[in-house]
């Protein structure tokens, strides 16, 4: 499983495969999600700090998933840009090249709906959440300091608390304590700087989303 994939399984709903946040975190979050992904493969490296800092692709052999070939093919079509950038480039059209894939394995399934009954979508619902509750558990223990995160999972947590998600995988009572053992994760030793800027970029494109969805909102109301 992709962090990705971990990530969105986590954000839609078992049983209607309703999305549990917004489209415009979660997408952001699988554009820093598949970044983050082909920076541990060695596909991309982050050149540069602060504003400076470009993602260039250094390697741009085929990996044995197809999401992640699409996401690497077109980073290298452009030239380095920006993380967070290159965050809302992968975010394009993840989420559904994501679901497809665990269609095609059986992990979801797809279920068509219309909205308001003229309007037609495609949700998708677990086939078996045994595997998704197992992550959630692992997740928990690990955001309440009962264990230390691999790699992929200190990733999953640092881009979930960055892209405000954290809700996803702890109840509410839990949130503060969750959300301040994300922020001492994040700058563990688990991770790489290119990592760490990866995860900052993606945290830095949610504010941004934010910001725009509260614009919208504002200049509708008025």
């Amino acid at each position: 499983m992709l962090i990705a994939e971990d990530l969105l399984l986590l954000a839609t709903d078992d049983v209607s495969g309703k999305l549990l946040r917004s489209s415009s975190y979660v997408d952001v979050a699988l554009g820093g999600a598949l970044l983050v992904e082909l920076v541990l493969a060695d596909r991309v490296r982050l050149d540069g700090a602060g504003w400076r800092a470009r993602a260039v692709v250094i390697d741009n052999r085929p990996l044995a998933d197809p999401t992640l070939n699409a996401a690497l093919a077109r980073l290298a079509e452009k030239p380095p840009a920006r993380p967070t950038a290159v965050v809302n480039r992968l975010a394009k059209g993840a989420r559904k090249a994501l679901y497809a894939g665990m269609g095609a394995r059986g992990i979801v399934t797809a279920v068509e709906h219309q909205v308001l009954g003229f309007f037609p979508t495609v949700r998708w619902p677990a086939t078996n959440p045994r595997y998704e509750d197992q992550l959630r558990f692992v997740l928990r223990e690990i955001l309440l300091g009962v264990r230390q995160p691999t790699p992929t999972e200190g990733a999953l947590v640092s881009i979930l608390a960055g892209a405000n998600m954290l809700k996803v995988v702890v109840p509410a009572d839990q949130f503060k304590a969750a959300k301040a053992r994300a922020k001492v994760l994040s700058q563990g030793n688990w991770a790489s700087e290119a990592v760490r800027q990866s995860i900052a970029a993606t945290q830095a494109a949610t504010t941004a989303a934010l910001t725009a969805t509260i614009a919208v909102s504002t200049s509708s109301g008025s």
